[in-house]
């Protein structure tokens, strides 16, 4: 697929979705180390609506996909990405506690699921206070710190 058609089929999409698209969008601007050419499109989904149509998409079109999240501990070339990046940080937010179960999206920082935990006294994931980044990106990475990895105090993933 030519370039001409991976920015149409983004453009299409901007049309159809609640979300953002930030066409050429400098990488440098969404990483922690502030490196990183421009991403072809680079998306905010608002909700699972607008990230179903994006992959739906980008596979259909053969378009490759990048989950950049909050961009912590991510390297990316001064080329950039001729592909969709999606980051779910902006909107994916949501954390909601009922008993010793936490219900949290992949958009919310760690350190914030870490606080929120101990503030209710919940144990579990207090060693990974220091772990940058979101709960989507140390799902994905198995962040652990301490003896402690991400995984242990997983319940239920829905993807």
């Amino acid at each position: 697929m030519s370039k001409s058609d991976k920015i149409d089929a983004a453009e299409k999409l901007e049309g159809i979705m609640n979300g953002e698209l930030l066409m050429h969008e400098p990488m440098a601007k969404h990483t922690t180390y502030g490196i990183g050419g421009p991403a072809l499109a680079y998306f905010h989904p608002a909700n699972v609506d607008d990230l179903v149509v994006i992959l739906k998409t980008a596979d259909e079109k053969s378009i490759p996909i990048f989950f950049a999240g909050s961009g912590s501990n991510l390297l990316v070339s001064d080329d950039g990405f001729d592909g969709f990046v999606i980051s779910l940080a902006k909107y994916f937010r949501k954390l909601e506690f009922n008993d010793k179960h936490v219900l949290v999206e992949s958009g919310v920082m760690m350190g914030r699921l870490v606080k929120e935990c101990i503030s209710r006294n919940l144990s579990g994931v207090e060693s990974l206070i220091g772990v940058p980044g979101t709960v989507g990106g140390a799902i994905r990475m198995n962040a652990g710190a301490y003896g402690h990895e991400i995984s242990k105090s997983l319940d239920k993933l829905k993807v």
